[in-house]
């Protein structure tokens, strides 16, 4: 598994060790962003333009202008799900972001699926389909592609071994000490040509226990949704390895502060989108931490907190 470019060395000192089990996505192109497969699909299908919802990150958006797409919009249901206007023709290209891995019977001629958040569901055959491996696993980049279609060019091979330094540091140290490196990560990653993903990230997703991590977040997800169900103003169904427990409230803003200043930190995953229901969803629904690097005692005491503030109570 040497990168492109890299020479045959016998001895010396040892690199990261590696693993020879089996990622969790077969079969597909490995690519270094999500970003970057929504590029590949527009280079590969000959893409003019595309039906989106407005509940998107920036980077879609941008990633689809930038590459000389015509957005069209269309609206969501309750379902989350697309409502498509009249003018819309069977033929034309559809996104559809899973939020929170909740969507399911969601198809059209041409989709586009963005299982972003919804890592461990396996694709719908025939159907486009991109996974971040980032939002799962403690990676500097990765992402996967499930298409038929092909681009002509070669792609070069990524790097990763000078953005990794803040994940290290994550793991010995605390997260806010390493929080600006990991932000110039995620900048950085905006402006990559679209190249295959880095030996680093392909290694390290060869070594997981993706049965038990899938467990794990389950297990937190179910207890949370058990805790906080009650409250919750949507109806949050279980899913496969979630991503996060979506938590919806009157005032997401005023909650989320809380939680941060107890050091319980909630990304807001949408801050481009700020009008109309999109808007009310982005800032109001929670992204709950429910992944493999906690048990039900970290959800324990998230649940305990947040009953107690939604109670008006005062924490002990």
């Amino acid at each position: 598994m040497l990168g492109r470019g890299k020479q045959l060395e016998i001895g010396g000192y040892f690199e990261c060790e590696k693993y020879y089990g089996v990622e969790y996505h077969t079969g597909c192109k490995r690519l270094n962003t999500a970003r970057n497969c929504i590029k590949y699909l527009i280079e590969s299908r000959d893409i003019k333009k595309i039906w989106i919802s407005r509940w998107n990150c920036s980077a879609v958006l941008d990633t689809c202008k930038d590459n000389g797409v015509e957005l069209r919009f269309f609206n969501l249901d309750d379902d989350l799900k697309p409502v498509m206007p009249p003018d819309f023709h069977p033929s034309d290209y559809v996104y559809v972001v899973n939020y929170y891995g909740q969507l399911s019977n969601v198809n059209y001629e041409h989709i586009i699926m963005d299982n972003s958040q919804a890592f461990f569901q396996r694709p719908i055959k025939g159907v486009d389909t991109i996974y971040n491996c980032r939002k799962f696993f403690g990676v500097s980049d990765g992402a996967y592609l499930y298409t038929d279609s092909q681009i002509t060019r070669a792609l070069d091979r990524d790097y990763s071994w000078d953005r990794i330094g803040y994940i290290a540091g994550r793991m010995e140290k605390n997260a806010t000490e390493f929080y600006s490196a990991y932000r110039n990560n995620e900048n950085m990653l905006d402006s990559l040509p679209v190249k295959l993903m880095s030996c680093y990230t392909e290694n390290l997703l060869r070594s997981l226990d993706y049965d038990k991590i899938k467990k794990r977040r389950e297990e937190n997800y179910r207890y949370l949704n058990d805790k906080l169900g009650k409250y919750n103003i949507i109806s949050a169904k279980e899913t496969e390895g979630p991503f996060a427990y979506p938590l919806m409230v009157k005032d997401g803003r005023a909650l989320r502060e809380y939680l941060r200043e107890r050091e319980i930190y909630i990304a807001k995953l949408w801050p481009n989108v700020w009008q109309g229901k999109e808007g009310i969803l982005a800032e109001q629904i929670l992204p709950l931490p429910c992944d493999q690097r906690y048990s039900v005692l970290e959800m324990e005491k998230v649940a305990e907190l947040i009953i107690c503030y939604l109670r008006g109570g005062i924490e002990k």
